[in-house]
């Protein structure tokens, strides 16, 4: 296959454009390496040593890049043809790419400095073999024609990313839409870390390039539920691995009090904990017309299997929640692929473990409290993988009942969810 692989046009255009891209990277890098120090005097030897090498490789790409038959090309197509450096490429990407996100966030403070000093050029080097995998692959599918129906998403989701990248620089850069609180509402989560959102994206492309080694398209269904119990435990896990009595020990909703020190419902929480403890006594709802019965039938289901043990029934109420992010995960993989759902799963794991880490801080909604913010994100998530679902099949009554059931459902745990019914 790769042996009628020829160097038209078009590929020796492709290439020309990678080159000079780099030699742009590769000027940039070459400035941030040279930045700290204030002449040849004042740069080490190593520092030195990394300088040349960036300049060497700028000097032979824009060179490269200057005519279309230029030796360089010819070297990179004839690297393209060889079969070694389809794995070799993407393999170096990955080690580079994790020894940057573990030296730049996870490692010692004592390694910072040295790190700061070889960063630009391990940038430009995970710059190399990620831009070199995509040509290599651009060129080996060349003879391939685009699906029309991939091309159309493919251009609608890079406008719908422009535009919400214009409306991200519209607000930070005028301020409009930015006001004062003056209710003092609190955060409903934590944002996520740098490395945190480097890591997800680094697992999310390692799972999608060993899925497609694998052949696991070949399985999809298999490896679409493996992958979605897989993320729903690790979820559940790291989230219930963080002590519930100290993350509520100073909660405005569930505070742990004497005698006993446990974190008993307050505020909102308490409306739902008496009326489960209510339900739980056979009384049942009375003749008392009540919000969110069926978050409180949940609740009392949780204490009732747990014999009424608090730290027990938040740890349930949890590994629920914690499929927020297995259903993140199948709706991207519908929508997109298994990196699309993983990446997203794993942004909102992150996101919730570093809400229960500042929960004792903070007067945030977590995956720990009897709030029903969370509870409302999962059904939303469940009725929007039911409606994608009947979207696929709209012939199917079936599916057309489950939305709606889905849907009339959600609105018992949190009556804004109406809205879903309308569309």
């Amino acid at each position: 296959m790769d042996n009628k692989i020829q160097l038209n046009h078009k590929s020796a255009m492709v290439i020309r454009g990678w080159l000079l891209l780099s030699a742009l990277i590769g000027g940039i890098c070459l400035y941030r390496l040279a930045a700290p120090g204030s002449g040849p005097a004042g740069y080490s030897p190593v520092r030195l040593a990394m300088m040349g090498i960036l300049l060497l490789c700028i000097i032979m790409e824009l060179a490269g890049a200057a005519y279309e038959n230029s030796r360089i090309v010819r070297i990179v197509y004839d690297v393209s043809r060889n079969a070694v450096f389809k794995v070799l490429l993407p393999v170096l990407f990955f080690v580079l790419s994790l020894g940057w996100i573990i030296g730049g966030s996870l490692s010692d403070q004592s390694f910072q400095p040295a790190f700061i000093r070889i960063r630009p050029l391990l940038l430009y080097a995970v710059y190399l073999c990620a831009g070199g995998t995509l040509v290599l692959f651009s060129l080996l599918s060349a003879s391939k024609t685009e699906i029309p129906e991939q091309s159309a998403v493919r251009k609608l989701g890079l406008v719908i990313f422009l535009l919400f990248c214009g409306l991200y620089l519209t607000v930070r850069i005028t301020g409009a839409g930015i006001v004062p609180d003056v209710m003092d509402w609190q955060p409903n989560g934590m944002v996520i870390r740098w490395w945190e959102l480097w890591l997800s994206a680094w697992i999310a492309l390692f799972i999608t390039v060993l899925l497609r080694l694998v052949h696991a398209h070949r399985r999809g269904t298999l490896t679409t539920l493996l992958l979605f119990f897989a993320i729903w435990a690790g979820a559940a896990v790291f989230w219930v691995s963080v002590p519930t009595a100290d993350v509520l020990r100073h909660s405005y909703f569930m505070e742990s009090t004497p005698p006993n020190y446990l974190p008993y419902p307050a505020s909102d929480s308490a409306y739902y904990g008496l009326w489960a403890e209510t339900v739980l006594a056979g009384f049942g709802f009375k003749t008392t017309i009540v919000t969110r019965p069926f978050f409180i039938i949940l609740l009392a289901f949780f204490q009732s299997l747990t014999k009424h043990d608090l730290l027990k029934t938040i740890d349930c109420l949890t590994v629920m929640l914690a499929l927020i992010p297995a259903f993140l995960y199948l709706l991207g993989k519908r929508l997109h692929s298994h990196g699309a759902g993983i990446f997203a799963a794993l942004l909102a794991v992150f996101r919730e473990y570093n809400t229960i880490l500042l929960a004792p801080h903070y007067m945030v909604s977590d995956s720990k409290m009897w709030l029903t913010d969370l509870p409302a994100m999962l059904c939303m998530l469940v009725i929007l993988c039911a409606a994608e679902s009947w979207f696929r099949k709209p012939q199917s009554l079936w599916r057309a009942l489950l939305t709606g059931c889905l849907s009339g459902l959600s609105v018992l745990i949190r009556s804004q969810l109406i809205i879903f019914i309308v569309f």
